[in-house]
C-alpha cells in the first residue's frame, strides 16, 4: 500500500463527523507533478479514537527558548508516546517513551533557533501509524534583542552626555556650532 495523499483539503482527517454532503479535494498536479497514466483511489473511513487529544497547546502564541511549558491532553490509549519538536522537517529534540497520562512538561531547547515553522510530533510507540502533528508555532529568544541592546545604548548615551560629548576646545565659529580645527569656513552668500 502506498502512503496517504498529502495534497488534499476538505473533509479529511481525524475530526470529520459522520454525515452527508462531505467533500474532499485533491490537487493531483501538486501531488504527482507531471504523472501520466492510470490512477486508482481508495477512500477509507473508520471510527477513530485518537491516542491523544491536545487540550491546551496554543499554536497562536510564541514559546521562548530555554523555558518549560506544560502540555495537557486527553489520552485515548495507555500506550507510551514519543513527543518530538521539529523545525520544518528537521527534528530538534524529543522525549521518547513518555507515559500517555495526559500531561508532559515540554522544554524548548535553549539552542533552538528563532522561527515560526516549529511543530510538535506525537507518536504512539505501539502503533507508529498513529501520529499527531500540531499546527506550526513560533519560538522566540528568551530575552528579546531590544532588552540586550538597550543597556548598551543607555551606557553609550550616558558616556556621551556626561563625558562632554566628544571633547574639543569648545571654540565656536560665531553661528552656534563648534568649529573643526584645520577646516576652513564655508563661503557665504554672493
Amino acid at each position: 500500500m502506498l502512503p496517504p495523499l498529502t495534497k488534499v483539503k476538505g473533509d479529511v482527517g481525524d475530526e470529520v463527523k459522520p454525515g452527508i454532503d462531505h467533500k474532499i479535494e485533491w490537487n493531483v498536479r501538486e501531488e504527482l507533478g507531471g504523472y501520466k497514466g492510470r490512477l486508482s483511489l481508495e477512500i477509507r473511513g473508520k471510527v477513530y479514537i485518537p491516542f491523544v487529544k491536545l487540550q491546551n497547546f496554543d499554536t497562536e502564541r510564541s514559546y521562548k527558548r530555554g523555558k518549560s511549558y506544560t502540555i495537557a491532553w486527553k489520552p485515548g490509549s495507555t500506550n507510551p508516546i514519543n513527543i518530538e519538536l521539529y523545525k520544518g522537517g528537521q527534528r530538534i529534540s524529543g522525549e521518547m517513551n513518555q507515559p500517555n497520562n495526559g500531561a508532559h512538561t515540554f522544554y524548548v531547547p535553549s539552542q533552538a533557533k528563532k522561527g515560526s515553522d516549529y511543530r510538535l510530533k506525537i507518536t504512539d510507540t505501539k502503533n507508529t501509524d498513529d501520529i499527531l502533528y500540531t499546527d506550526e508555532f513560533q519560538i522566540k529568544p528568551k530575552v528579546p534583542l531590544v532588552a540586550k541592546v538597550l543597556p548598551v545604548l543607555a551606557i553609550g548615551a550616558a558616556v556621551v552626555v556626561f563625558g562632554g560629548g566628544g571633547g574639543g576646545s569648545g571654540d565656536s565659529n560665531g553661528n552656534g556650532t563648534t568649529a573643526i580645527p584645520g577646516v576652513p569656513d564655508l563661503p557665504t552668500g554672493n
